[in-house]
C-alpha cells in the first residue's frame, strides 16, 4: 500500500498518533492521512484536545464522505478503522463495502477476561438493565451482525492482532473478521511503550507505588456513550485519603501515572500535588 486512512469518529489525540504508528509510516515514504468524521456521529461536541496533523480530513456529510473515496486510488490504500464495529456504524461500513475498500483494523485494546460468570447474576444484570433503548440497541445489532454475516457487509481483510483473544474488543461479528482476515500478529501499546522506556533512569531507587489513573470522573467517553460515572469532589477525596494512609503505613512515595486523556490535570492537580 501507498496510503494509509485511518478512520474514526473522534478528533486525532496525539496518544492515536503515536500508538498506531503514524510517523514509522510517514518515515517508510507511506502517505498517511486522517479521516476525522466526528461529525457525522457526534455534531456538537467540541474538539478540545485533538492533536495537530496535517493529514486530517474533516468529513461533515456522507456526501462529502463519498466525493472523498471516488477521488482516492482505493486499490493501493489500506484504511484502518479506530472504531468498535456496532449498528452506528452501518451505514458508514455499507459505504466502505460499496467502494470495495482494502479495511483493516487494531485489535489489542483489551484486557484478559475470565471466561467463568455466574449465570443466575448475569440474567439479573439484564433483566434490570431492560429498557426500550437498550432493546432498540440489541436488535440493530443483530441486524448489523446478520449483514456482515451475509456479506452486506464487508469483513476486514487484514488484522494487526495483540494476544490470543485481542479481536475480542472488535465489536460485533468479530468471529467473522477473525476467520477471513489475513492476521498480523503485534505488540500491545502498553508493551511498545515498555520497549521505549525501559532504559530510562528510575525515579526512585528506593522503590514507590504507581497509581494507573483512569480519569473516571472526567471520561469524555462517559458522555459520549451516556455511562454512568462518579462525582469528582467524594471520588478524589476519598481516593486521596487511601493513598495518604498508603504512603504513612509503606514509607512509599504514590506516584500517578495520569490517564492520556486527562486534559483537566494541565489546569489543577486533584491528587493534591
Amino acid at each position: 500500500f501507498n496510503k494509509v486512512v485511518y478512520v474514526r469518529y473522534f478528533p486525532l489525540t496525539k496518544a492515536i498518533y503515536t500508538d498506531l504508528y503514524f510517523k514509522e509510516l510517514i518515515q517508510n515514504n507511506i502517505q498517511v492521512e486522517y479521516l476525522d468524521v466526528t461529525s457525522l456521529f457526534y455534531p456538537d461536541r467540541v474538539p478540545t484536545d485533538s492533536f495537530d496533523f496535517e493529514g486530517t480530513v474533516k468529513i461533515d456529510s456522507y456526501k462529502q464522505l463519498e466525493t472523498y473515496l471516488k477521488e482516492q486510488y482505493n486499490n493501493s490504500t489500506l484504511y484502518i478503522s479506530i472504531m468498535t464495529f456496532e449498528w452506528r456504524v452501518f451505514r458508514l461500513f455499507r459505504l466502505f463495502t460499496k467502494f470495495n475498500l482494502n479495511l483493516g483494523v487494531f485489535a489489542r485494546g483489551v484486557f484478559p477476561n475470565s471466561a467463568e460468570s455466574n449465570k443466575k447474576l448475569k440474567i439479573t444484570r439484564v433483566v434490570k438493565a431492560i429498557s426500550f433503548d437498550r432493546v432498540k440497541t440489541f436488535c440493530a445489532n443483530k441486524i448489523t451482525s446478520l449483514a456482515k454475516k451475509n456479506g452486506f457487509i464487508k469483513p476486514y481483510d487484514c488484522i494487526f492482532k495483540a494476544g490470543k483473544y485481542g479481536y475480542f474488543g472488535l465489536g460485533i461479528g468479530s468471529e467473522i473478521d477473525i476467520q477471513k482476515a489475513k492476521i498480523i500478529e503485534v505488540n500491545t501499546v502498553d508493551y511498545d511503550q515498555f520497549l521505549l522506556h525501559k532504559k530510562l533512569p528510575r525515579i526512585s531507587e528506593e522503590g514507590y507505588i504507581v497509581f494507573l489513573d483512569q480519569y473516571l470522573p472526567y471520561h469524555p467517553d462517559t458522555s459520549y456513550f451516556k455511562i454512568k460515572t462518579v462525582k469528582p469532589e467524594p471520588y478524589f477525596k476519598e481516593v486521596n485519603g487511601f493513598f495518604d494512609r498508603l504512603e504513612l503505613a509503606t514509607g512509599k512515595k504514590v506516584i500517578i501515572a495520569a490517564h492520556p486523556k486527562a486534559e483537566h490535570y494541565k489546569e489543577f492537580n486533584p491528587y493534591n500535588n
